[in-house]
């Protein structure tokens, strides 16, 4: 299915066909995700807390801000874990479950929009490892972007959805594209600012559904998701909570409180540097990536109605979500912060539903640029685009085998600007023999030449012309000649296959490496269970634990025990203002970092959070004493390198348990 020639496109798969290469992309990336879950281990996800309080197997004081937080959000995946905890009831389950979809939505997603760009399963199975190889995490935004589970999942997933909702509508597939339409707000608010004016669009457009059977297959899809939206804020808003009670009634300032969390502590609010891989180089790239693809094709070289189709769904999804993120930027920059509905919702994120399609589209363009080639010319350049993953599938196999995990960074890195060059080598020779115009490989060579200003691209820019270079002659004939090994087709796809299956491989390493790395604090390992047991023993249910703003350790979703104050109970002002003026209180008694004081935050800024290890340390057993009296503790984890100057009830390796006596 590579390299066919201009005149083959009748053969290519049909939209059925294209549904089923879905669902076996669908199986195959369940199968990788189970397999990865099960040799590196299961990270605990963020919903297992929720799950626990919103069942009501952790209770925590009136007015306490989890208490608040966690029933209150208007999250499916919040109330879907809690209905799976009523007849599961165990964070490891849980945690698993989320993970394997994780890693699922992270090796589908390319999969899948490889798949309705070219109807080539093989591109498709690329796309899905440049994926693993980790080359769209190189241009995440302000919001990070991960290819293995943390335990903060919800972005991921929220993401996930919006692509595939966007795939979904791509091969037709109205039902199932209406349910995920009208379930978006419940699953990842963020996501409809894009996509709901992206489908009215295409609708208005005459782009959707057609005819009086496909919109009401449509109407009923949208009618499901949106019912069961509705059922989930119901459930958020008609939680009875109890009148807040002392030391949780607070009148402070919450709003000034909140704007100075932002803009000191809360990097995923932060306006961007427009100058930057996220914000400027991924979105160029994806320009040429589709630029390229539709150019000069009005004559059907290359693409068939339905490629344009396809391609014209995800580039008007990326000029959507592209056009509100610098919307964004330029109101942040006009009243030095964002409208506190757009605030809450984070629009710089949507950049990262750019860096994930990336892969997908600078193969498909390369892929339609080889259908404009004869047979022929079209096996060189697949020649020349099999001796580079084959050079990087030895790159990475050997830094794998020598444990030299940056050299990863260093690979996916480079991939994008090693397409584009591949690409506009393609391109070039197509212009000459007169499939496309002259324009745009002239345009798509100055627009990469001019990204070498930026000192840090210089090298990858350089590598994109010689790849261009080396791919124009090597079509030309200039730099190979004509050898049986070239010209056979299955010579070149087994070793395709091969470079693939080692890459596949090596990415399972690699992510359980990373994993073990980012999320040692995270497991259901022994450490966990002798704290749950000493717990269990020495602790009533409700007695509440104050953990440390760093490293995250999640002890309520491990153990089962309501946690006074951590990281994410700081995070809850942010998407909850009301909750500001009571977090911020709480930070100020419990850590000694006062945001209604801004000119005590420079470090914070600086991105150097010692203010409350330096408070910790000095704190004495008196003034310990009075906070356990105020907020109603007596336990308290720190971290091993922080002794405090209290009694120590647990030991453990990266934290020490004291009791507050």
């Amino acid at each position: 299915m590579l390299g066919k020639s201009p005149d083959a496109n009748a053969d290519q798969p049909s939209l059925e066909q294209v549904r089923k290469i879905l669902l076996i992309g669908a199986a195959g990336a369940a199968l990788y995700a189970t397999a990865f879950v099960a040799w590196s281990g299961v990270v605990v996800d963020e919903v297992v807390r929720a799950a626990q309080v919103i069942s009501g197997d952790v209770r925590y004081p009136a007015g306490h801000p989890d208490g608040i937080y966690y029933p209150g959000a208007f999250s499916l995946s919040n109330y879907a874990a809690a209905a799976i905890w009523f007849f599961v009831p165990s964070a490891y389950a849980l945690s698993a479950l989320r993970n394997v979809a994780w890693v699922w939505g992270s090796v589908f997603v390319p999969f899948a929009v490889g798949s309705v760009l070219t109807r080539s399963a093989s591109w498709a199975t690329l796309a899905a490892v440049l994926s693993v190889c980790e080359v769209a995490v190189n241009f995440e935004g302000a919001y990070p972007m991960r290819v293995w589970p943390l335990s903060t999942s919800h972005g991921a997933f929220g993401a996930d959805a919006a692509i595939v909702t966007l795939v979904l509508w791509v091969v037709r597939s109205w039902t199932f594209a209406g349910f995920l339409l009208g379930l978006l707000p419940s699953l990842h608010a963020a996501m409809t600012l894009p996509v709901w004016p992206w489908a009215i669009a295409m609708a208005l457009l005459k782009r959707g559904p057609q005819g009086r059977v496909e919109w009401r297959r449509f109407a009923r899809g949208v009618g499901g998701g949106m019912a069961l939206c509705s059922v989930v804020l119901v459930l958020s808003l008609r939680r009875e909570l109890p009148a807040p009670a002392e030391p949780y009634v607070v009148s402070g300032n919450g709003d000034h409180i909140r704007a100075e969390f932002v803009d000191h502590y809360d990097g995923h609010r932060r306006a961007f540097d427009i100058v930057s891989r996220a914000y400027l180089l991924g979105p160029v790239a994806l320009g040429l990536a589709g630029g390229l693809a539709l150019w000069g094709q009005r004559r059907g070289r290359g693409l068939t109605a339905q490629d344009r189709r396809a391609w014209a769904a995800v580039l008007s999804l990326v000029a959507v979500s592209w056009a509100e993120v610098y919307a964004s930027r330029v109101t942040h920059a006009m009243w030095d912060r964002l409208p506190l509905v757009l605030d809450v919702l984070m629009p710089y994120r949507l950049s990262n539903l750019s860096a994930l399609l990336l892969p997908s589209c600078l193969l498909g363009s390369v892929a339609v640029a080889l259908r404009s080639l004869s047979p022929r010319l079209s096996r060189r350049a697949l020649w020349v685009g099999l001796l580079v993953l084959m050079t990087a599938t030895a790159w990475l196999a050997a830094a794998t085998v020598v444990g030299r995990w940056n050299e990863w960074e260093r690979v996916a890195l480079h991939a994008p600007f090693v397409l584009v060059g591949l690409l506009i080598g393609i391109r070039a020779q197509a212009r000459e023999d007169g499939a496309s115009p002259r324009l745009p490989p002239v345009v798509a060579t100055g627009v990469v030449a001019l990204l070498a200003l930026v000192p840090a691209w210089r090298h990858s820019v350089v590598i994109a012309m010689v790849v261009a270079l080396v791919t124009f002659l090597t079509v030309r004939g200039r730099c190979c000649r004509r050898t049986p090994v070239i010209n056979r087709a299955r010579w070149m796809h087994a070793l395709a296959a091969l470079s693939c299956v080692c890459l596949l491989g090596a990415g399972l390493a690699r992510g359980k490496n990373w994993s073990a790395r980012q999320n040692a604090l995270l497991r259901f390992d022994s450490d966990a269970r002798a704290l749950s047991a000493w717990l269990r023993k020495n602790a009533e249910p409700r007695e509440m634990v104050l953990e440390p703003l760093e490293p995250v350790l999640e002890i309520q979703a491990r153990t089962g025990q309501p946690v006074l104050f951590d990281r994410e109970t700081l995070q809850t002002m942010t998407y909850l203002p009301r909750l500001a003026g009571t977090v911020g209180a709480m930070v100020r008694d419990l850590y000694g970092i006062d945001f209604s004081r801004p000119d005590e935050l420079g470090g914070l800024r600086a991105g150097r959070p010692e203010t409350w290890v330096d408070n910790w340390g000095r704190r004495s057993r008196e003034q310990w004493l009075d906070l356990a009296r105020l907020y109603g503790f007596r336990l308290v984890v720190s971290p091993k390198d922080l002794p405090l100057s209290l009694p120590v009830a647990l030991p453990g390796p990266a934290w020490t348990l004291y009791e507050i006596r």
